[in-house]
C-alpha cells in the first residue's frame, strides 16, 4: 500500500510505501522505462489526474520525473500545464499514480 506523505507548493510529491521497493541505480528506469502488461507496453510509472465532473479540462500534468528513491519512498517532481487551475474551488480531482512493474516490490 502507498500513501502521499507530502505535496509541496513546488510540485514535489513524496509517496511512502508499506512494502519495500527495489532501489534502482538509474532513476531513468522509472522515469522512462517500459514494461509489458497483458501484452501491452506501458510505462513503469504513470501519473494522471482523474478529473472531477466539474473540473477544468486544462488541468493536466505536462511532465514529471522521480527525483529520489529509497526502499520505502519515492519523491516525484510534477509540472502542470497551467498551475492557475490547480486550486479551483469545488474540484474533487484525484491524482492517480500507477506502478506497472510488479518487480519493483521486494516482497
Amino acid at each position: 500500500m502507498a500513501f502521499i506523505k507530502k505535496f509541496t507548493q513546488r510540485g514535489e510529491i513524496v509517496i511512502n510505501f508499506t512494502e519495500d521497493l527495489i532501489t534502482v541505480p538509474d532513476l531513468d528506469f522509472i522515469n522512462k522505462g517500459t514494461v509489458v502488461v497483458d501484452g501491452e507496453v506501458v510505462p513503469v510509472l504513470h501519473l494522471e489526474i482523474n478529473a472531477a465532473e466539474n473540473s477544468n479540462p486544462r488541468k493536466r500534468i505536462s511532465e514529471w520525473k522521480v527525483i529520489s528513491q529509497t526502499p520505502r519512498q519515492l519523491q516525484i517532481q510534477v509540472k502542470f500545464e497551467e498551475t492557475i487551475f490547480l486550486s479551483t474551488e469545488g474540484d474533487d480531482d484525484l491524482l492517480r499514480i500507477t506502478i506497472n512493474d510488479p518487480f519493483l516490490f521486494t516482497s
